[in-house]
């Protein structure tokens, strides 16, 4: 999708009052000048976007079969002008399990003990909550937004788990194919 797209979502969906806008998309490349730079300036104008950061994980051998590997993780951050105008970037992993997605983490140990996005759009949508914790494990004010460092000391006050479901009760997440936000127009879209 051309990043002008991009931005006249993030335009709409500011306008109808979403709270905050999430893209969960790689963003660590240029394309056209132009659609970056708006892209951008609709980011910034806006003062509610999250931006993931994308994981690349590479795989090093550590015995002659492979047999016993070493994982590590790199995040690659969006584009500078547009890591500047987002209100926070983090990467969004999802740990995988047997039985589904239905936790997520709030750090990512791997990657320095970086605040996940989850907790990044929690930390945004109550920020009282989360300053009010911050505050309760380190005795000191927080900052708005809370910092990388500030989130990472909540470890101490903040469950290891969390749970969530992704299907239900209805309406508990409100998802909108990104063709038909952009198609159907702002008006109409579900406000959340």
């Amino acid at each position: 999708w051309p990043r002008r797209l991009h931005a006249d979502l993030v335009r709409g969906l500011a306008a109808q009052g979403a709270s905050a806008v999430v893209l969960d998309l790689q963003f660590d490349r240029p394309r056209e000048p132009q659609d970056d730079q708006a892209l951008a300036m609709a980011i910034g104008e806006s003062g509610r976007v999250l931006l993931g950061s994308y994981m690349a994980r590479e795989r090093q051998p550590l015995d002659a079969a492979g047999t016993i590997t070493l994982n590590t993780d790199q995040l690659l951050q969006p584009l500078p002008e547009l890591a500047q105008a987002a209100y926070a970037i983090a990467p969004f992993p999802l740990p995988k399990t047997p039985y589904g997605m239905r936790n997520f983490w709030l750090f990512v140990p791997s990657a320095g003990d970086e605040a996940t996005l989850a907790l990044r759009v929690a930390a945004m949508l109550q920020p009282d909550k989360y300053q009010a914790l911050y505050t309760q494990a380190t005795g000191q004010q927080a900052s708005t937004p809370l910092s990388s460092t500030q989130l990472r000391q909540l470890r101490a006050v903040l469950p290891a788990d969390h749970t969530f479901n992704l299907y239900g009760p209805p309406g508990t997440i409100t998802t909108i194919p990104y063709d038909q936000a952009y198609d159907a127009g702002f008006e109409d879209m579900p406000r959340r």
